[in-house]
């Protein structure tokens, strides 16, 4: 899958999918540059609920990638099981703030089950919320211009 790095409202902060990873890079309050590279979706959430990742597009889009990371997590798992971590998953990302991200993970998880895990195969759903979360990434850059 490509990489995708767009800068979004505050041009020190990047959101970058790559290898199946979640990089976040922005330069903090001393203008040094700080990169964390996630491979699972508990990393996300506990980032954004120290304040690391702070703001509200920020943590919308962090949040979309979360789910991607929380698909790629159970992969291994068989059909209903997959489908029924997935689903908790999700719900305890949108817990952290509910009413600015229940439409991100709405979307993410119709964008999981457009995919059709179990006639194509979880990767096929990780594929799909990936792509959706670079989508959500991209509007969210634009609409803050």
């Amino acid at each position: 899958m490509a990489s995708l790095n767009i800068s979004i409202k505050n041009p020190t902060i990047n959101f970058v999918w790559e290898h199946n990873t979640l990089i976040f890079t922005c330069i903090d309050q001393k203008q040094s540059l700080q990169s964390i590279e996630f491979s699972e979706y508990l990393s996300v959430i506990t980032s954004i609920n120290s304040g690391l990742i702070s703001g509200k597009t920020e943590i919308q889009i962090a949040c979309a990638y979360a789910c991607v990371l929380a698909a790629k997590s159970f992969v291994d798992f068989n059909n209903s099981d997959y489908c029924s971590k997935l689903l908790r998953a999700c719900l305890d990302i949108e817990l952290i703030d509910k009413g600015n991200l229940s439409k991100i993970i709405k979307r993410m998880l119709a964008a999981g089950d457009v995919a059709d895990g179990p006639v194509n195969g979880n990767h096929s759903v990780i594929e799909k919320m990936a792509l959706e979360a670079d989508c959500i990434q991209k509007e969210i850059s634009i609409s803050s211009r």
